[in-house]
């Protein structure tokens, strides 16, 4: 028998002899044996040894999860891995054991045990989406969006039952928020790097971005298409609709980052692209296309129906992002567009504009504009000088 098994028999046996003693003589006896300042010190060498274990078990989890990559699909098309009930099933052992002790300060010590335990798998397990995402599929990544989730509907139903098991005054010892939150922020991680990683599968497309060929046959029209394409996959591989819609913001941030980085950054020969006229209609056609194809908006029809000969009112949804998501990147691109181009007198005029569109732009979006404008040299001091909000 391992020494947590005896520590928790221990603590039992004494619950057990506390019942005992108390049937056989009057009165309460006092102090309750599994009250005892030892017995606090066995709890809590039990406890620890309890999260070390549990940490032991998160750790090869994650291995598994990170070497394997083994994932499953429903009928439906929806992406998971067995990790939710492996892990929980670890939680249940643990909890089980604890109730069996029948002292509700066991069962709160180990559920206050459980929460380094779930903060260390949630933090490694994000710096190993960030690590890894670039070699993973999509579906693996979807599943773990799912997974997490579903480790957050699963602890919601411990804290729940928890109440049930020791009384409301005990189980307020308990706080599990921050370890729902933990589930969330893996969730939102796996979520940025999908909207990432589509960008890494269209590469050859985005590359083609302000090459001569990005304008002449429009393909724009295909990013686009492709984009709303792989939005819709995610919804069969990512049920929950809450999650696929931050996917979708980030999707959208992404392709305004990666078309703003090429105005910027993108050489024709050996030297920055000139906006020229031409190229400025071109690129104010693409914006066009994104407002037009993104934006989400309720399209009102009215027919007659033909057997009553009454107005019948339907409706429809096109598109797919809020205004103000798919507006403030427009803007953003706009407002980069005037700075590259503004006579001197009105940079920080218009650089105060943009700082509102984008309150956290810094200073390394400036002097990029400026090494392409090449006919503004003006310093930090003089910079700040002209717009004080500006984080140099």
């Amino acid at each position: 028998m391992s020494s947590m098994a005896k520590r928790w028999l221990l603590n039992r046996c004494l619950r057990c002899l506390q019942e005992a003693l108390e049937r056989s003589r009057a009165g309460e006896l006092q102090p309750q044996l599994y009250d005892l300042e030892a017995v606090d010190e066995l709890m809590t060498v039990y406890v620890e040894q309890m999260v070390h274990v549990m940490r032991t078990w998160s750790t090869n989890l994650l291995k598994m999860d990170k070497d394997g990559q083994q994932f499953e699909q429903t009928p439906e098309g929806m992406c998971r891995t067995d990790v939710p009930t492996d892990m929980f099933k670890m939680i249940t052992q643990q909890m089980t054991l604890a109730e069996s002790s029948g002292l509700p300060k066991v069962v709160v010590r180990v559920c206050q045990g459980l929460v380094p335990v779930l903060d260390y798998y949630q933090t490694t397990l994000s710096r190993q989406i960030r690590d890894s995402w670039k070699t993973w599929e999509v579906e693996y990544l979807c599943a773990q969006v799912n997974d997490n989730a579903k480790c957050m509907e699963l602890l919601d139903d411990i804290a729940e039952e928890i109440g049930g098991l020791v009384g409301d005054e005990w189980a307020e010892q308990i706080d599990f928020d921050s370890c729902l939150n933990g589930f969330l922020a893996a969730s939102g991680t796996a979520g940025e790097c999908i909207a990432l990683s589509f960008f890494r599968d269209m590469k050859e497309v985005v590359d083609l971005m302000f090459d001569e060929v990005w304008f002449a046959e429009k393909i724009a029209n295909e990013l686009l298409d492709s984009t709303v394409n792989f939005w819709e996959a995610l919804y069969d591989m990512i049920p929950d609709p809450r999650y696929v819609k931050r996917i979708k913001n980030e999707t959208f941030h992404q392709i305004i980052f990666v078309y703003m980085k090429t105005i910027l950054c993108k050489k024709a020969g050996g030297s920055f692209h000139v906006l020229s006229p031409e190229m400025l209609a071109a690129i104010d056609e693409d914006l066009q296309l994104i407002e037009d194809t993104l934006i989400e908006e309720t399209i009102v029809d009215e027919q007659v129906d033909a057997r009553t000969g009454e107005k019948v009112t339907t409706s429809r949804k096109k598109g797919h992002l809020k205004p103000k998501t798919v507006g403030q990147g427009i803007d953003t691109v706009r407002d980069l567009l005037a700075l590259m181009q503004c006579e001197l007198d009105k940079f920080a005029t218009v650089l105060t504009t943009v700082l509102e569109d984008a309150p956290d732009v810094n200073l390394g979006i400036v002097d990029r504009i400026l090494t392409v404008r090449g006919d503004i040299k003006v310093g930090a001091q003089i910079m700040r000088a002209a717009c004080p909000s500006l984080r140099l």
